[in-house]
């Protein structure tokens, strides 16, 4: 770098700070021909640098090429000239400390200072080439391409610094070395600052490249660097400096004067972009200038403003990750096979269900209704009959049954004579009191054991799928006088299907679940079936019957044979549940207070995405919950129903602030549809061809998880458990499938973010990105019970693959299809009375995929005009 006398043309200005070290290679051969060097060839300092040759000198100092010897690789060795005083130290071990800070191509790196034999050196990065200053004194100007493409290594530069918090405050044709392949690299750190905010300021950098404020002593800002930028990139094109003042009155008056006329002899070969990008950059209001290095390259023109801020190591902002040049609009051959791959994915997921679901292998005869109405004449047969304030039904699996057979028969048809066994694993209850059913669970749903029933005149009727009474219990009244003897338990005989002269007394062994004072038990073998045996225990209160079980051999203590599912409610891994419940207090409200005080987090974004999950699950809880017209009691039902979404909708936000600024920094591309959706732009065709590839994938995805459990059958092997995943709630009423539309909704989105960030996590700690594919996939894989583990990592490795050509928005809407299509009651028998139950889903599954095929043309007509033509 030059003397302050020949960088600024005898430029003087009072007290001051200007740049002062040695030049590098190529600025005159006049001036490396001055004096001869300190250090000759072959001499080795520190034991360790081996002097090859002297690169440059100036008025402070040398510059040497040495070998590191222990590293084995070249550097370049500073000296100071003379002895340092303790300032000149503390500055010199300051620019090492920040230089140390930034790693990036386009800045050349500091090693450490040196000291040996009353010398002093730094020791960094050696770049074979030549200056700026040096390659434009040579050949005047640079080709407009060139000029743009160090202009572009330049805004790379100052973002990693600006990114640490550094301010070059020195940037200049001098302390930009071009590379031999024609890359640039800033240097110098030596004026370089913290950016702590305002404080005293001094007069630092060489005049000529100086921002107004540092000519004025005033705070600099990150905005200081890009008005020097505008200065060297205006240099590079023009080949001579924009300020040739000869004083510092001079200088400050060519500063008042408007810029623009200035560019007159070179705009006959300069683009208008380039022109306004410069002219931004050189506005004397620092906050008329560009915000960031990046913008700077978003401004400059042939590059993508979204690669370009990426490879200036900025993070772009949601504005232009959804701005990024990708169309998206799809021909109509691709659009119209992406509409199909769902329709047919869709279907052939159904045809497969008939071989892995237990719905499709279990007989269902009769509807809930049907069940209910059964269940009212059983219990007026029984004394019961008198109009009830409140009710409740629904279907259940008897898990019991399930894990019995699962356990004690292995036989390959184990499955297949479900459907014809004497007791069907589907059972049905209904619940009756003469006060409102208020459930005190979170999802305010009505169960078999929820409330207690504990009031008088509560009764409650447990069916099989046939309609036979498998349990039957009603509490008694608190006072009643006298006291039967006699009970009669023929109607309940009757109602279960039994024969009592085909079971033979024994002695009680249950608790009745209500009072009583007289028990009766029997035992035998299940009428259709004579290898089931069967207990029936009863109990009664003054003469009355109020209870009666059919117990089969694996009847528990736990109602309807417990209520554990079976298996996950989702055909994922719980990786992401784990990743949100354990990242959240560990880490994930310090990442979103960081990113909010630096300014980075998406604050508009997050708050929609958080909307979003309140939104929708809170729809799906409301769907659920049995409500009651009594304000007090449906008001506890509200409140517990919307504090569940409330969290949720919470952590969401806390997850979104704290881990999609690094998504949005280190793989942008997969937000862009994303980003567009959040903005409001439905019509986007990006966003209905993401939306179209999640759509197909899940499809495929459905297809592949029920193939999956056909695989042990087709090598011989005994069939896997079969899928319970169509819950029974969704069988007995429509607004349990709405409830499963939206909480599916819900779950997509937010494994969705919890598997994008989980990946970015992985790529940022391994710094492999396959190494973190590897990992991403056996995290997120975790298959299925009765499901290979190779099926796991297909369906997790299919994920990443969306993931990375389709973006958020595409696993979002893949997570969606695959949720939904096997929890909903689809099926082809369109005779069966649940057929009607999966409509709302399929037309919200149809429906979707329609809007993303008409959404991805973009305008085009479905069909080519020669098909229309003909």
């Amino acid at each position: 770098m030059s003397d302050p006398s020949t960088a600024s043309g005898g430029l003087r200005a009072g007290p001051s700070s200007i740049s002062n070290w040695t030049e590098s290679a190529g600025r005159a051969d006049a001036v490396l021909a001055e004096g001869e060097p300190a250090f000759t060839p072959g001499t080795m300092l520190a034991g360790r640098f081996r002097v090859v040759a002297r690169l440059g000198r100036g008025g402070m100092g040398e510059v040497y090429r040495a070998d590191d010897t222990k590293l084995g690789q070249p550097v370049a060795l500073k000296f100071m000239r003379g002895t340092l005083s303790a300032d000149v130290l503390t500055r010199l071990y300051a620019e090492v400390r920040i230089g140390r800070q930034v790693s990036h191509p386009s800045v050349c790196r500091l090693y450490d200072v040196v000291e040996v034999e009353g010398h002093t050196f730094l020791a960094m990065e050696y770049v074979d080439g030549e200056d700026l200053a040096s390659l434009l004194a040579r050949i005047g100007r640079l080709p407009t391409d060139k000029a743009l493409d160090v202009a572009r290594d330049l805004c790379a530069g100052l973002a990693a610094m600006h990114e640490k918090g550094i301010i070059h405050r020195d940037l200049k044709p001098a302390n930009v070395m071009i590379d031999g392949r024609g890359r640039a690299r800033l240097t110098d750190f030596g004026l370089a600052i913290a950016l702590e905010g305002p404080g005293p300021q001094t007069f630092a950098g060489t005049p000529p490249y100086m921002s107004p404020e540092q000519l004025a002593s005033g705070p600099v800002t990150l905005r200081t660097d890009l008005y020097a930028l505008g200065l060297v990139v205006y240099e590079m094109l023009s080949g001579r400096r924009l300020f040739d003042a000869r004083s510092f009155e001079q200088l400050v008056a060519q500063h008042r004067e408007a810029k623009a006329p200035r560019f007159a002899a070179i705009a006959p070969r300069l683009d208008p972009a380039v022109e306004r990008a410069v002219l931004q950059c050189l506005e004397e209001d620092v906050r008329a200038r560009p915000a960031t290095a990046g913008s700077v390259l978003a401004l400059l023109p042939g590059a993508d403003p979204l690669e370009a801020a990426v490879a200036a190591g900025e993070t772009p902002s949601p504005e232009m990750v959804a701005a990024a040049g990708k169309v998206g609009d799809l021909e109509p051959a691709m659009a119209w096979a992406g509409l199909l791959t769902v329709l047919a994915g869709i279907v052939v997921a159904t045809h497969l269900a008939a071989r892995t679901s237990l719905l499709s292998t279990t007989a269902l005869p009769k509807p809930p209704e049907v069940l209910a109405e059964r269940a009212r004449e059983m219990l007026a047969q029984l004394g019961h009959g008198e109009a009830a304030a409140d009710f409740a039904y629904s279907f259940d699996w008897d898990r019991g049954h399930l894990e019995q057979v699962a356990r004690d028969d292995h036989a390959p048809d184990r499955w297949d004579r479900l459907r014809r066994a004497a007791l069907s694993p589907f059972v049905f209850f209904y619940r009756q009191s003469p006060r409102t059913l208020i459930a005190t669970n979170r999802d305010g749903v009505v169960l078999p054991d929820d409330p207690p029933e504990a009031v008088p005149g509560m009764a409650e009727v447990v069916l099989d799928a046939r309609g036979r009474l498998l349990r039957f219990v009603a509490v008694p009244p608190q006072m009643e006088a006298g006291r039967a003897r006699d009970v009669d338990w023929t109607a309940l005989f009757q109602m279960a299907g039994l024969v009592p002269g085909a079971l033979r007394p024994t002695e009680p062994t249950w608790t009745a679940p209500v009072d009583s004072d007289g028990k009766a038990a029997w035992q035998g073998a299940y009428p259709g079936d004579a290898s089931l045996p069967v207990r029936v225990e009863a109990a009664a209160y003054h003469g009355r019957p109020v209870w009666f079980a059919v117990l089969p051999p694996w009847a528990g203590p736990e109602r309807l044979g417990g209520s554990s599912p079976l298996a996950s409610p989702t055909p994922v891994s719980d990786a992401g549940l784990w990743t949100l419940a354990l990242a959240m207090p560990l880490g994930g409200f310090l990442l979103a207070r960081r990113n909010l005080r630096l300014g980075r987090g998406d604050q508009k974004g997050a708050f929609r995405v958080a909307a979003f999950i309140f939104t929708t699950y809170a729809l799906a809880r409301l769907f659920r919950a049995d409500h009651v017209s009594r304000f007090g009691d449906e008001l506890w039902i509200l409140i517990r129903a919307l504090a569940y979404p409330s969290l949720w909708a919470i952590q969401a936000w806390v997850l979104y602030m704290a881990l999609e600024p690094y998504a949005r920094r280190r793989w942008p591309e997969v937000l862009i549809s994303w980003k567009r959706l959040l903005a409001g732009r439905l019509r986007d065709p990006l966003v209905g061809r993401d939306i179209l590839i999640g759509a197909a994938t899940g499809s495929a995805l459905a297809v592949l998880y029920r193939l999956s459990r056909l695989a042990p059958e087709w090598l011989g092997l005994p069939p896997t458990f079969p899928e319970t995943l169509v819950s029974g709630a969704t069988l007995t009423a429509l607004r349990h499938v709405a409830f499963r539309v939206f909480v599916n909704q819900f779950s997509a989105v937010l494994f969705a973010m919890v598997f994008l960030f989980l990946l970015v996590l992985l790529r940022m700690v391994l710094r492999v990105p396959w190494l973190a594919a590897v990992a991403w996939c056996v995290l997120v894989s975790g298959p299925l019970e009765g499901e290979p583990f190779v099926s796991g990592l297909v369906r997790a490795a299919l994920l990443l693959l969306v993931l990375a050509r389709g973006g958020l928005l595409a696993l979002a809407c893949a997570l969606f299809v695959v949720f939904s299509i096997p929890e909903a009651p689809f099926t082809l028998d369109l005779s069966a009375w649940y057929a009607a139950r999966g409509l709302p889903a399929l037309l919200v599954l149809v429906g979707l995929a329609a809007y993303a095929f008409h959404t991805s043309l973009g305008g085009k007509p479905m069909f080519r005009g020669a098909l229309l033509d003909e």
